[in-house]
């Protein structure tokens, strides 16, 4: 299943089936609405394709990670055993390595955002997931 509204989303799910059919797996898409998608009771015989914004800082993407993948009973020891400090990313990466394979979850596709800033532009900042803010951004006196 599938988000019908968003083209990016039926492409990707009709390029898996596309791949998956010559492997001997059948593959049958349904595109729903968002809100359909989100009030549906995910049957065992089927995947479910959804895209996530994930956060730049390596422990909120393990979060996400993890809440997407119904291991939210983990996350309170996951932020017991990391810690502070300088070390804090490697160690999540490493926690991430250890916890991922063990998740139902299995990343597809990557997108990216892409933002330009012309040069009369100025004072474009990023939130903390990376996305740009244009509260203050002005344009440059010539």
């Amino acid at each position: 299943m599938f988000d019908d509204s968003a083209e990016d989303q039926r492409a990707i799910a009709e390029r898996l089936q596309v791949k998956l059919q010559p492997m001997g797996y059948r593959v049958a898409l349904k595109g729903l609405s968002r809100q359909a998608l989100r009030s549906h009771a995910q049957g065992d015989d089927e995947l479910l394709l959804v895209g996530v914004l994930v956060p730049p800082s390596p422990l909120g993407a393990l979060l996400l990670m993890l809440d997407l993948g119904q291991a939210r009973g983990r996350i309170g020891p996951l932020l017991g055993s990391v810690g502070f400090g300088p070390e804090l990313d490697a160690r999540v990466r490493e926690q991430a390595a250890a916890l991922l394979p063990e998740l139902s979850l299995w990343p597809l596709a990557t997108r990216g955002l892409g933002l330009t800033q012309a040069k009369d532009v100025q004072h474009v900042t990023r939130d903390s997931l990376g996305l740009p803010r244009l509260d203050d951004a002005f344009f440059a006196p010539e």
